[in-house]
C-alpha cells in the first residue's frame, strides 16, 4: 500500500488539488470544533504562500489544476457571514495584507490583477454588488494630478510619472440618474482611489494603468486579426 505524501511541494498539481479538497472538508480545531469558514479560507493563504515561498509557481485559487479544491473551497465559504463586532464593524481574521503576501493581489498573471482591480474597486469606489461592477465602464473613470490640496484632470497622453510635489489619483463619477443627471462633474458625488507613492507594486492606480496598457494591446491584435474589436477582459494575457 503506498504511503501518503505529507511534503506538499512533493505533490503533483492534481494530488495537492485533492488534498486541499479533503482540508478544507475535513479540517477541524485540535479540540475537535470546526473552524469558521473565514478562518479556513486564512488557512488556505498560508498555504499558498509557503508553496510561492518554496518555489511552486501554483496559484491554488486561479489555476485550471486547482477547479476541484476551489469548488469545495467556494461551497466551504458561500454561505459564511461576517460577526460584527460591539461597535458595529465586521470582524475577519483576513487582513489585506494576506492577500499581497499570498499574491492574491497585484500583477502576477491576468487573473490576479483583474482580481486586484475588482478588490480595489469594492474597498474604495464602493462598488458592492456584482451589478454595480458590470456598470463600470473605463468612461466613469478619469485620472486627476493633485497638488496643494486640489485634484486636476490629467491632460490626453500625460506621463504617469509625477513629480516630487504633484500625486495621481483615479476618480470615479458613477453614472448619473435622473436626479443628478444635469448637474455638472463638479457636482456630482465621486470616490477616489489615492497613488501609493510608499510602494508603487501596492499601487492601485500602476495596476489600474498596467492593466489598461495590456487591455489595449489584447483589443487591438484582436481588431486587426479579425476585424473584430469586442473582447472579454477575462482574455488578457501577458
Amino acid at each position: 500500500m503506498k504511503s501518503f505524501e505529507t511534503d506538499i511541494l512533493k505533490l503533483r498539481a492534481d494530488e495537492l488539488s485533492y488534498t486541499l479538497c479533503m482540508f478544507v472538508k475535513e479540517v477541524k480545531k485540535p479540540n475537535g470544533d470546526i473552524y469558521a469558514s473565514d478562518s479556513i479560507l486564512y488557512l488556505t493563504l498560508g498555504i499558498q504562500e509557503y508553496l510561492f515561498e518554496n518555489g511552486r509557481i501554483d496559484n491554488i485559487f486561479t489555476d485550471a489544476y486547482y477547479e476541484g479544491f476551489t469548488t469545495a473551497l467556494h461551497e466551504v465559504v458561500k454561505n459564511f457571514k461576517l460577526p460584527v463586532n460591539e461597535l458595529g464593524y465586521f470582524v475577519t481574521r483576513i487582513e489585506e495584507e494576506h492577500l499581497w503576501e499570498a499574491k492574491q493581489l497585484g500583477a502576477h498573471s491576468p487573473q490576479v490583477l483583474l482580481n486586484s482591480l475588482i478588490y480595489f474597486n469594492t474597498k474604495y469606489f464602493m462598488l458592492k454588488t456584482l451589478d454595480d461592477h458590470a456598470k463600470l465602464s473605463f468612461t466613469h473613470i478619469m485620472k486627476h494630478y493633485k497638488k496643494g490640496g486640489t485634484a486636476v484632470p490629467a491632460p490626453k497622453n500625460a506621463s504617469s510619472e509625477a513629480d516630487d510635489k504633484k500625486t495621481i489619483l483615479l476618480r470615479y463619477y458613477p453614472p448619473a440618474d435622473r436626479s443628478s443627471y444635469h448637474r455638472s462633474a463638479a457636482d456630482r458625488k465621486c470616490y477616489e482611489q489615492h497613488e501609493n507613492t510608499d510602494n508603487p507594486m501596492r499601487c492601485p492606480v500602476k495596476l489600474f494603468e498596467f492593466y489598461l496598457s495590456k487591455w489595449y494591446v489584447v483589443f487591438f491584435n484582436n481588431f486587426l486579426g479579425n476585424g473584430k474589436g469586442a473582447i472579454s477582459v477575462f482574455t488578457l494575457k501577458y
